[in-house]
């Protein structure tokens, strides 16, 4: 296990490609949790209503990015940035294919298993990182929008599963875009029938058959972390997370990741 995780965290390291998507992944994450929350605090739109009453907009904007409701919220924005560490996760796997990195390790002793297990690594890896940017982001904004003392430093714990389930999803994304990349072995290809897939195709079939398209992948794992602003507009409109989700939500990861290895194993590498 360890002699397939630093074998892999030495092929990133020198991996210019990846760093480059993941530069670029970490500037995106900054300025979409940042910047537009920034935006949103100064905007100075009012409402009319009845009799003249002004209803400022900003102070309503102040707690959508104030503790615990901004765990939340900027869990859910980042999740829109979920297809660039698929790309990466893709391009890295389709890559091994083409300079015959794969091959050489099977012929230096490695089993599928391994190669599967290593680049898994990787999406925990990737996955993780975006978490700590989640988390490192939200502290920043949540305390920009409010003084902490007293009880308010219990607020800022409340909400932070909301972390884990941002977590979870993206994990349950790279791994589905994993086994894409194993299967399909050519990036562009893999990165066009992933996205098929998953924006395209599985809706369809969701919408196709009911309530069970609610339970293909995509479905599942968008549960994870839903549209949080109802909060402010219509309240009754709220969904929260229940344990069935997050636990079939860990078997499909299970189960791509199984389903990777099956794969590699019927494929004669060497």
């Amino acid at each position: 296990m360890k002699k397939v995780i630093k074998i892999e965290l030495i092929k990133l390291m020198y991996n210019t490609s990846f760093w480059v998507m993941f530069a670029v992944y970490a500037f995106l994450f900054y300025m979409m949790t940042n910047n537009f929350s920034f935006f949103l605090n100064n905007a100075t739109l009012t409402i009319q209503t009845e009799g003249d009453i002004a209803a400022n907009i900003p102070q309503m904007i102040n707690s959508v990015f104030a503790f615990p409701d901004v765990w939340r919220n900027l869990a859910y924005m980042a999740s829109y940035l979920n297809p660039i560490p698929a790309i990466i996760i893709i391009m890295i796997i389709c890559n091994e294919y083409r300079f015959k990195t794969f091959k050489q390790q099977v012929i230096n002793g490695l089993d599928p298993k391994s190669l599967v297990l290593g680049k898994f690594s990787v999406v925990a890896i990737l996955t993780i990182a975006s978490m700590l940017f989640l988390f490192v982001s939200t502290l920043l904004v949540g305390k920009s929008n409010a003084s902490i003392s007293g009880n308010e430093q219990l607020s800022i714990l409340s909400g932070m599963e909301a972390v884990l389930l941002y977590g979870l999803e993206l994990m349950g994304y790279l791994s589905l875009a994993m086994l894409f990349a194993f299967v399909v072995k050519k990036t562009a290809e893999s990165i066009l029938l992933f996205f098929a897939w998953t924006i395209i195709l599985q809706r369809l079939a969701g919408w196709a058959l009911g309530d069970i398209g609610n339970f293909f992948p995509s479905g599942v794992f968008r549960e994870l972390n839903t549209f949080p602003f109802w909060k402010y507009f219509s309240p009754e409109k709220m969904s929260f997370v229940e344990p069935w989700e997050i636990g079939i939500s860990v078997l499909y990861i299970l189960l791509f990741a199984l389903a990777s290895v099956f794969y590699m194993n019927t494929r004669d590498l060497k």
